[in-house]
């Protein structure tokens, strides 16, 4: 990362959480303490006063009332500030974007910057998501262990974990932590997770935890699913996997090859396209499918005539 965006990126997170450390900042950006307080430096002769509490309770902070120079930024810098910050604020219950406005101008309600993005990372459970969010990205910074009920295709199970990351990817909200009862590293998706508990057990952060690592890789792609689809539902492929994941057949419909992870997930979906779908293979999927497609009838019998 470069010396520029660490420093923004530290003033953003001044401006989100109030008051961090110098050993949090540290680990977010894999820099070092001493780089840290260089940054701070710097931060300060911009004309930012940022001063530092030490003892227990302490840390780094902008000072109480202070406005931040419009010059400090550029235009599209603003813009970009305020646009993720009200993002944030689609999570959180407080407006982080109305305090940067307030600091940048030294007005309450402060007219926002034109922008050309909306960005929302809310749910259809959005309290309990951002009671989830906070809960866990207290535990990160106080290192403490948190339990919780998660629900998945194996099974109901009570875990604990020690959490690192709280990370957004695949449209969805996860939780990255060393799961006690794997004995592993794990993501765990947000929704399927409930009844969260902090618990009074800290732990040490692990030397091994990778936290920049390819999120894309973390799961495997077993499946090799080929197969044919109606132009009627051409839309919805290309709105998933892109363009370029389907060939044009000479009888109209399109020949499909992606890979996937889960063959229940892979099932689910493929069901959910009725009869315009042919998988070609693997052969078990097809037989799968097939099973399924008798179950439903015998349950629903023959359609009134």
């Amino acid at each position: 990362m470069a010396k520029v965006d660490r420093l923004i990126g530290i003033l953003t997170i001044l401006l989100q959480q109030r008051r961090v450390t110098a050993p949090y900042l540290a680990d977010r950006f894999e820099v070092s303490r001493r780089t840290i307080h260089r940054d701070i430096d710097n931060i300060c002769q911009a004309g930012i006063p940022v001063v530092t509490a030490q003892g227990a309770g302490g840390g780094i902070e902008i000072m109480d009332g202070y406005s931040i120079d419009k010059s400090v930024f550029t235009i599209d810098e603003i813009e970009t500030l305020v646009d993720a910050l009200h993002g944030m604020d689609t999570i959180f219950d407080n407006s982080y974007a109305e305090r940067f406005l307030e600091k940048l101008s030294g007005e309450s309600s402060a007219k926002t910057p034109s922008h050309t993005m909306q960005i929302d990372l809310s749910s259809h459970h959005q309290a309990t998501l951002t009671d989830k969010i906070k809960r866990f990205r207290r535990a990160i910074s106080e290192n403490r262990l948190v339990s919780f009920t998660y629900y998945s295709g194996s099974g109901d199970t009570e875990r604990t974990v020690e959490p690192y990351l709280l990370l957004y990817h695949w449209s969805d909200w996860y939780l990255y932590a060393y799961c006690t009862l794997r004995s592993d590293y794990r993501l765990f998706k947000l929704a399927r997770l409930w009844d969260a508990q902090d618990t009074d057990r800290k732990f040490t952060p692990r030397a091994d935890c990778d936290m920049n690592r390819d999120w894309d890789q973390c799961f495997s792609s077993d499946i090799e699913l080929r197969a044919i689809f109606d132009d009627s539902v051409k839309y919805r492929l290309i709105e998933e996997y892109g363009i370029d994941s389907l060939v044009l057949r000479e009888d109209g419909r399109y020949d499909f090859c992606f890979p996937f992870t889960f063959e229940n997930n892979l099932i689910e979906w493929l069901l959910g396209f009725g009869p315009h779908v042919q998988v070609v293979s693997p052969t078990e999927i097809s037989k799968r499918l097939a099973d399924d497609a008798r179950k439903i009838f015998q349950l629903y019998g023959e359609p009134d005539t």
